[in-house]
């Protein structure tokens, strides 16, 4: 049980810096619209999802490359990834249905460990 969904708590969405930064906050949370659609997508998918990146200070998000107007400054992106042990039509499947989840400002990255 998660504090923010079923399935997700706002300790795998915090700030990956070493500082002792905004984003560590707990006024900053992950955005409550952004976080019902990602569930409804790993309901949907029906397995884990693991949050790799969830909300980002400034700092962190210029040291690891992010873009200067990410998504995950605001609260509003997750990357995660998904453990694919054989070729599967599921990575395809999950892009496909992520882009009905999510809008354009709502991003959802996923990468597959295969």
């Amino acid at each position: 049980m998660g504090d923010l969904t079923e399935n997700f708590s706002s300790s795998e969405f915090e700030c990956h810096c070493l500082d002792d930064c905004v984003a560590k906050n707990p006024a900053m949370q992950m955005d409550a619209d952004f976080m019902n659609k990602l569930q409804a997508l790993r309901e949907v998918y029906g397995g884990s999802l693991t949050v790799t990146s969830g909300v980002r200070c400034e700092k962190h998000n210029e040291s690891i490359g992010g873009k200067p107007d990410s998504a995950h400054l605001s609260a509003v992106a997750a990357d995660a990834k998904i453990q694919i042990t054989r070729p599967s039509p599921t990575f395809s499947f999950l892009s496909r249905i992520s882009e009905q989840f999510m809008s354009t400002t709502k991003t959802f990255t996923i990468s597959s460990a295969l």
